[in-house]
């Protein structure tokens, strides 16, 4: 962190020229008198004294600004502050529940909400007319990570037919969490390693409060990954957890192209 350095002017007087030249009929305290001296000093003092303040409230200002992580941790229940990065979405601090809801039914509407991208504001229902597949993750779960070479196969094979895929954080918890038992609570940061460190293709989105997983009837206690097809309509058509089998999940996804 750098700090601003003040800078501090060097004052003095001349040497005082011979009594020959002073005219006779100059007034006032001669040059070197105390008084002079004295007004000279306490001028300085005042101007470093104020450089100084300027100095130090400047950087305060900095090192308040420096400690913020880039990617705003967040705790749960509190609205979100985070700002997206590339590839990273925030949710909306509106959308979801603060509670579990019931399970979802089969061949019932999707819930919608709505996250912000560094290229806009955007939601499920903006995603009408494609098929989605919605994951629930979190950036400590290893199988999350095995599972993101799949889905991004998934993503390549079938775009040209309108596909999307779309992961939403379903723990409150950062990436040291399995691995630690840390607690510190999940932000950008930590999805943005996740998508850095496991090359993922699609969009990423933190949910600190899990309030997507609520709105699906899954909550905190929730396994992860959970996954969730929708077919073009914004209905719901297939749902399951950790357990599913990949070419289940590719027949599922057949299903709704």
């Amino acid at each position: 962190m750098s700090k601003r350095r003040a800078r501090t002017a060097r004052y003095g007087t001349q040497p005082g020229r011979p009594a020959s030249s002073v005219r006779a009929k100059a007034v006032g305290p001669a040059r070197g008198s105390p008084v002079l001296m004295l007004a000279i000093v306490g001028g300085s003092v005042l101007v470093l004294v104020a450089i100084l303040v300027f100095a130090l409230s400047r950087s305060s200002s900095v090192a308040t600004t420096a400690a913020t992580p880039t990617g705003g941790s967040l705790t749960p229940g509190i609205p979100q502050v985070a700002q997206p990065a590339a590839g990273v979405g925030v949710l909306d601090p509106g959308a979801g529940l603060a509670q579990p809801a019931p399970p979802l039914a089969i061949n019932r509407p999707a819930p919608d909400f709505s996250w912000q991208m560094t290229t806009g504001h955007t939601s499920l229902s903006a995603l009408r007319g494609h098929p989605v597949i919605l994951e629930m993750f979190a950036p400590w779960c290893a199988t999350c990570k095995r599972d993101v070479p799949i889905l991004n196969g998934f993503l390549a094979l079938n775009k040209a037919k309108g596909l999307q895929v779309l992961s939403v954080t379903g723990s409150p918890f950062g990436k040291d969490y399995e691995t630690t038992g840390s607690q510190v609570p999940v932000c950008v940061d930590d999805l943005i390693w996740f998508k850095q460190t496991n090359i993922v293709t699609y969009p990423l989105i933190l949910d600190p409060s899990t309030r997507v997983f609520n709105l699906y009837g899954k909550g905190q206690s929730a396994s992860v990954p959970t996954f969730f097809i929708i077919d073009r309509h914004g209905v719901l058509r297939y749902s399951d957890t950790i357990a599913v089998n990949d070419s289940d999940l590719a027949a599922q996804v057949k299903a709704v192209l």
